[in-house]
């Protein structure tokens, strides 16, 4: 089982290079931003989970963004970044939250939680019959790859994680009574070849079989 300090330990380290591997990996955090855009107009209330330095709760464009994080390098990192936003020191697992979203997002999170019930079942409570959870994680099938993208610096070290089916995701959702809107795939080619990359990621996703192979699964969700 992760151990929350432990994940947080790491994050806390890396913070100083957080955005330099997100410059690194410029074209999957761009085709990330890309999808959110398509699900979540611009002006929505939105709770970005495992937040980060901001960055992408910024490119949404909330009337009312918070965003949350176990590290607190990385909350006052986004705090200086985006004044106009609200940053917070917290666990998923035990979030609370005086408010309601339109929208929550979880991206590249969910390997790092100890407990799917517990942090889903907290951010229910934070959300209304009409909100949306948009989830995004890496595809399991891709481990040896990002082990070794890891290994050779091409890629920021996760740290303490285990690889999540989504299914196992999915079962969380649906025993609290969660329901499911949407699941799918994204992204075969997360390096940016011109031409060939848009081609591959816009027609692999929706190929059988195939999609199955793509970097990133999703889930959209609503209570």
């Amino acid at each position: 089982m992760l151990e929350t300090q432990e994940v947080k330990r790491h994050f806390e380290e890396i913070a100083e290079q957080y955005d330099y591997w997100k410059d690194k990996n410029k074209y999957y955090y761009e085709e990330i931003k890309r999808f959110l855009r398509s699900q979540i107009p611009p002006a929505k209330k939105v709770l970005d989970v495992g937040c980060g330095t901001g960055s992408l709760l910024a490119a949404l464009e909330p009337s009312r963004g918070v965003g949350v994080d176990l590290s607190e390098r990385m909350v006052q990192i986004a705090q200086r970044k985006f004044p106009e936003l609200t940053y917070l020191v917290g666990e998923c697992e035990r979030l609370q939250l005086s408010e309601t979203f339109d929208y929550v997002i979880l991206v590249d999170l969910l390997d790092h939680i100890s407990d799917l019930h517990s942090s889903f079942s907290s951010l229910k409570r934070m959300m209304t019959k009409d909100s949306k959870l948009v989830l995004l994680t890496a595809n399991p099938k891709w481990d040896s790859v990002l082990k070794w993208a890891e290994k050779w610096q091409m890629k920021m070290p996760e740290g303490p994680n285990r690889f999540v089916p989504i299914q196992e995701a999915v079962d969380v959702f649906e025993d609290l009574n969660f329901r499911i809107l949407e699941r799918g795939f994204r992204l075969f080619l997360p390096k940016k070849i011109p031409f060939i990359s848009s081609f591959f990621n816009a027609w692999v996703p929706k190929t059988p079989i195939l999609k199955e192979f793509c970097l990133i699964q999703y889930l959209i969700v609503s209570c």
